[in-house]
């Protein structure tokens, strides 16, 4: 779903408490940067880099950078357009618009390249993703998904993601492999706006089978049990849920309640809503995904059917009938415990001290969940990178602006609720 608040909340990066001196990075190429495996015939159809006005400050529509060297790329985050390819590939040559890497079509799964890999799209509505990832746009409406997720674009875009994980070194985890729906909002004002693409009828399963990882990897069928890390894996073509306002079959999420019963409501995301999450397709808040892990806080429920996980700094409750369960335990699984009451973050970004110019500090701004000790997540990064690249205007070189600086604040990221999440170090123990 391409996201309309362009830069609106941008943040930046530093590497340690030194900022690099380098030239700003030379946005012409000679030929096309093209970045994919050549069985996909990828057309470059280039996102422009233009100043409109006076001001250096109004340029578009995407940042020039080092990528990977800085910052580094952690993860691929597929989208929906929402619009039809051709009306897709018209706004992503406007320089006043706003840029992602690749458009895919769906009909033929067609792959179009706007970007330099090296360059930093604005596609997720969190900077801190913006930095670190690249940006997959797939032709369709996430109401409509069945209709538009073709098994041609399924196979072109595992195999772009495929490449693209190899070739920087991505992890090819549902934890690196997301949607735009597990983006984290920077703050708690920007989470009931985050965009929910591609939504409830995209086959996560599926998908990794093509990326040759299914979800399967890595996990026993045994009954969960307190303590155990546990994958949600529902079968996507049977698994029915209350979606929209209405009873739906074919759908990658199971339903998160508050107490182990179908009549029970469901979980609260103080972030969207102090009241229980609805079916509404934006409210996330109660959606466990495809893929997502957690640690198991109880066993309940009739038969012990019910398995409750830590989400969100709450038990949330979801049915795992035996003859036809929606998780599977994750024996290696990472995790750590929470020791010191916090909230979490949706980004991870430097301390006060470490930018160059006070005019550059971004606020910590925690998120609004209460994390209580003794309970415990499941690890995606054990070390991201804490940073912000500085980049705020059209051409000013560093150490100006194009800077790229880093903390010594640590970080760990987390599946926190639908969404990802970031707790400090000092907060958690492995």
């Amino acid at each position: 779903m391409i996201d309309m608040s362009r830069r609106s909340f941008t943040t930046m990066a530093i590497f340690g408490p030194l900022i690099s001196r380098t030239a700003l990075p030379e946005h012409k190429v000679s030929g096309p940067p093209i970045d994919g495996p050549d069985s996909l015939h990828i057309e470059w159809i280039p996102a422009p880099y233009q100043q409109y006005g006076s001001d250096p400050v109004k340029y578009g529509n995407h940042d020039l950078a080092r990528r990977p060297s800085a910052p580094s790329l952690t993860r691929i985050v597929i989208h929906d357009t929402e619009e039809t390819y051709d009306n897709t590939i018209k706004l992503v040559e406007k320089p006043n618009y706003l840029a992602w890497n690749y458009t895919l079509r769906s009909f033929d799964g067609h792959v179009a390249q706007h970007l330099d890999p090296k360059d930093i799209g604005w596609h997720s509505g969190n900077w801190y993703y913006n930095m670190h990832a690249l940006g997959l746009e797939h032709e369709g409406k996430a109401l409509e998904g069945e209709s538009w997720y073709t098994d041609a674009m399924y196979r072109s875009s595992a195999a772009l993601v495929r490449y693209l994980c190899d070739k920087y070194g991505i992890p090819l985890t549902r934890g690196r492999v997301i949607g735009h729906d597990e983006v984290p909002g920077i703050d708690t004002e920007h989470i009931k706006g985050m965009h929910w693409d591609p939504g409830a009828f995209w086959n996560w399963a599926r998908y990794f089978e093509l990326l040759g990882r299914p979800l399967t990897e890595g996990t026993v069928s045994t009954r969960p049990k307190r303590d155990d890390v546990v994958r949600i894996l529902p079968d996507f073509e049977m698994n029915t849920q209350a979606y929209n306002g209405q009873v739906v079959r074919g759908v990658n999420f199971v339903t998160a309640r508050q107490a182990p019963s179908s009549d029970a409501p469901t979980v609260v995301d103080a972030g969207i809503s102090p009241e229980p999450a609805t079916t509404e397709p934006a409210d996330v808040g109660a959606r466990l995904n495809t893929g997502a892990e957690y640690v198991v806080a109880e066993v309940g429920g009739k038969d012990d059917e019910w398995v409750a996980v830590w989400y969100l700094g709450a038990k949330a409750w979801f049915h795992n009938p035996a003859q036809q369960p929606v998780a599977r335990v994750v024996p290696e699984a990472r995790t750590i415990t929470v020791v010191s009451r916090t909230s979490g973050y949706g980004r991870a970004y430097p301390e006060a001290s470490a930018y160059p110019d006070g005019t550059w500090v971004q606020p910590e701004a925690a998120l609004p969940y209460v994390l209580e000790p003794g309970q415990r997540y499941v690890v995606i990064d054990p070390q991201p990178a804490t940073d912000y690249y500085r980049s705020k205007t059209f051409n000013a070189p560093p150490p100006k602006d194009h800077v790229d600086v880093t903390g010594k604040d640590r970080y760990v990221c987390v599946f926190l609720g639908h969404r990802q999440g970031y707790l400090k170090a000092t907060d958690v123990q492995s």
